[in-house]
């Protein structure tokens, strides 16, 4: 039979010019290059442009969605990180609810608690949920 495996091995279904069967990306990679000619060219997601000082550059910035790179949702102000941006998991976001506030958009902050004002303090600013109390 003809060499370099039948079309009944390439899991892509997709063959190259050439009669290669085009390789799947992994997960968190993005096809930079469909394949054609060539073959599939890949690329991982690799972290926001925009990182957050003193956040893990662990916390990735891009998301793979149906075969490409997109940045990761970001969670707006009043809302905050539920579920990390992964692979091909988007940022899943929540509201924050009362006694919690994110006053940054970010797609790494959770909803973080108000501040309670001290006995010897009086509450100036009430808590929302895109601001902190404050205390004086």
């Amino acid at each position: 039979g003809p060499t370099g495996g039948s079309k009944d091995d390439c899991p892509t279904n997709l063959f190259t010019a050439s009669g290669e069967c085009c390789r799947a990306c992994n997960v968190g990679e993005g096809v930079v290059q469909p394949c054609g000619v060539n073959q599939t060219v890949c690329e991982p997601c690799l972290d926001s442009a925009t990182s957050f000082p003193g956040h893990p550059s662990a916390e990735s910035g891009g998301v793979w969605v149906s075969g490409s790179c997109r940045e990761c949702r970001v969670c707006g102000v009043g809302f905050g990180l539920m579920f990390s941006c992964k692979d091909s998991q988007d940022t899943v976001c929540e509201e924050c609810p009362e006694g919690t506030f994110s006053s940054e958009a970010n797609f790494v902050d959770p909803c973080l608690p108000c501040t309670t004002c001290e006995d010897n303090e009086v509450l100036v600013r009430e808590c929302t949920a895109v601001a902190d109390a404050e205390c004086r």
